[in-house]
């Protein structure tokens, strides 16, 4: 499920919808006044947007602009755009052929750039493609594959299995992160000196991590 412009969303393999929640009940107490109470309990009510387009189960592939919530349907390999309606982009602007090409072995990479107001998304061969939402067409193909990606201030960070890859700036091929035969080490540490005063700031980490000298996984280095 995924909240967007206050609604949940949710998938199904082959559904997607909205879901009725945060119901309100509206009571009058002895001197005619309402009161709104919660109504807790089963699912009242779910709402099917589609009934062909959905996820595979193993997969979460989302991102969203202001306007519009963005998805990849690994079954019909399909990028899909929810504003006011559901739009199958794959379909729609005749660029199948290129995601038929894409063979997919693990979960895709997709995330909004907002300078440049572009989805980008990993399923063609071997690189990714990319959705401009000013002119409401694709407009190119990366030639690497981002893994991963996150925000740092304004700028836009993607990273491949050895490099990462700074967004909207005069050098696309990114710089490089660490040798091929370097293993990353991450040590987060709480609090090295309890007995002493301080101030902390609140940092939240998320990721898949991968364990053992050999790689298992296709595309995916060790940490």
């Amino acid at each position: 499920m995924k909240l967007f412009k206050d609604k949940l969303l949710f998938w199904q393999d082959k559904a997607f919808g909205i879901i009725s929640s945060n119901e309100r009940t509206a009571l009058t107490d002895t001197s005619n006044n309402q009161i709104i109470l919660g109504n807790g309990g089963i699912l009242q009510r779910f709402d099917y947007i589609s009934t062909a387009y959905g996820m595979k189960p193993n997969q979460f592939v989302t991102t969203q602009s202001n306007h519009n919530l963005y998805f990849w349907d690994g079954y019909e390999k399909e990028i899909l755009a929810y504003g006011q309606s559901l739009v199958p982009l794959t379909t729609v602007k005749s660029i199948r052929n290129h995601i038929n090409k894409h063979d997919e072995v693990d979960i895709p990479c997709m995330f909004y750039d907002n300078k440049n107001k572009e989805v980008v998304s990993s399923v063609v061969d071997g690189g990714a493609i990319v959705y401009s939402e000013l002119i409401e067409q694709f407009t190119s193909i990366y030639t690497y594959l981002p893994l991963y990606h996150t925000n740092v201030l304004d700028d836009m960070i993607s990273a491949t299995e050895h490099k990462l890859h700074l967004h909207n700036v005069e050098q696309p091929n990114g710089v490089e992160l660490f040798e091929n035969e370097a293993k990353p080490v991450l040590q987060y540490v709480v609090n090295s000196e309890p007995t002493m005063p301080k101030v902390f700031d609140i940092q939240t980490f998320g990721g898949r991590f991968y364990g053992g000298d050999d790689n298992t996984t296709p595309g995916i280095p060790n940490l």
